[in-house]
């Protein structure tokens, strides 16, 4: 089997494997939270529309924010195993070409999301500054070349051990970035496009032609360690709507919540209860979780001026948190302490619906909290509604949606 060829089988099982989650994550609960957030999202969005004005500077700030936020992300699916560090070594020139030929690849997929932001940010440009449809191109264009640029930036250590360097060379790209963008959105929009279009067109042609990097030999360790972190954070992003064998989890002591811990220990003392408090506050999975989805939620609540969009939105953000912390059950069920230590089902139950709701509940006090920003009514109306939804999801939902998982 030649090289190209093993690596397309990689991609294809690779492909599959995301495609056999894809399928448990696109549930009718999925299609339902991603139409309300796209309905929601649009009103607010036609709304805040109708605000912008001529020369209006805040609108393009928060477009300069997306676009910097989008073209720093990204990377190349290398689709490398720890044993190719050894079995790869004597192919080393063969693999260039497959090299080149992944991160085409990578790119070409991450194209998606810069035509995406292109349509969706594009009726600010037309509100403040007057900007015609042939001109969408060259917005596009800058984002791609800023992609293409970042990725490029993002091999370096896959050739050079440098630290100094490197740190550099990211801080350089830094630059670059917010430079463009901030020409492209300030000062002139399709000069800008043109001269950073030729910047990526020259840095593709020197990476295709083997100029740039691939006089060096590649650093085989940390392209695998890359690739790890790379499926660590898609396994991450699945684990939020399935369980996933293949991710690490990360389990910190954090001693600053232990005496908080041992307080809601003590006012419920039952063995279920005292390990899934710890799992839920210890567990990357479900802190980083909870904490991610209630930053997105406040975010979004405190920009949120409408009544029913900001009451929508909270109650969906707690829908999301709420749905993810059932499978806390299957972390007593998988447990060797209470396949030792008898605990009745229904003890487990009770103790899950038990702290979902003290969650759920102090996550309505923080998006009350911020909802308090944007307009009073929400904010004072999502508490009493979010502890209500809170307890109504625990009490009903949780006990069903246990049973059909049985």
């Amino acid at each position: 089997m030649t090289l190209n060829r093993l690596f397309q089988k990689r991609y294809t099982l690779y492909l599959k494997n995301l495609l056999k989650y894809a399928r448990h994550i696109v549930n009718d609960h999925f299609v339902l939270v991603f139409f309300l957030l796209i309905g929601v999202g649009g009103y607010t969005y036609s709304q805040f529309l109708e605000t912008v004005t001529l020369e209006m500077v805040e609108p393009r700030l928060v477009v300069l924010l997306l676009f910097f936020m989008l073209t720093s992300t990204g990377s190349i699916t290398l689709l490398l195993e720890p044993a190719d560090r050894v079995f790869l070594l004597p192919k080393e020139r063969e693999f260039q070409k497959v090299f080149k030929q992944l991160t085409f690849r990578s790119f070409a997929s991450q194209m998606i999301s810069m035509a995406l932001l292109t349509f969706v940010t594009f009726p600010i440009f037309v509100t403040t500054l007057d900007t015609n449809t042939m001109e969408s191109l060259f917005i596009f264009l800058t984002l791609v070349s800023l992609k293409w640029l970042n990725l490029l930036t993002k091999m370096y250590p896959f050739f050079y051990s440098q630290k100094e360097n490197e740190r550099k060379l990211k801080l350089a790209m830094v630059g670059i970035k917010l430079l463009t963008l901030t020409s492209l959105l300030f000062i002139n929009l399709p000069i800008t496009a043109i001269l950073i279009t030729l910047v990526a067109v020259i840095g593709a042609i020197q990476f295709l032609t083997g100029k740039m990097y691939f006089k060096q030999f590649f650093k085989w360790e940390t392209m695998i360690e890359a690739e790890e972190r790379r499926m660590q954070k898609i396994y991450q992003l699945i684990q939020m709507f399935v369980d996933v064998p293949q991710l690490k989890t990360k389990i910190r002591r954090l001693k600053v919540l232990d005496k908080p811990l041992n307080w809601l220990s003590e006012r419920y003392p039952t063995a279920p209860y005292y390990y899934i408090l710890r799992i839920i506050t210890r567990n990357s999975e479900y802190s980083l979780l909870i904490l991610r989805v209630t930053i997105v939620g406040a975010i979004l609540l405190a920009v949120t001026e409408s009544f029913a969009t900001g009451l929508i939105l909270g109650i969906l953000f707690l829908y999301v948190i709420g749905f993810q912390l059932i499978p806390l059950i299957n972390e007593m069920n998988q447990s060797p302490q209470f396949q030792i230590y008898p605990v009745t089902k229904t003890m487990k139950v009770k103790s899950v619906k038990h702290i979902i709701f003290q969650v759920l509940a102090l996550v309505s006090i923080v998006l009350a909290l911020f909802a308090l920003n944007a307009q009073g009514i929400v904010g004072l109306t999502l508490l009493p509604v979010g502890m209500l939804f809170g307890f109504l999801f625990s009490q009903f939902y949780v006990p069903r949606r246990i049973e059909r998982m049985d």
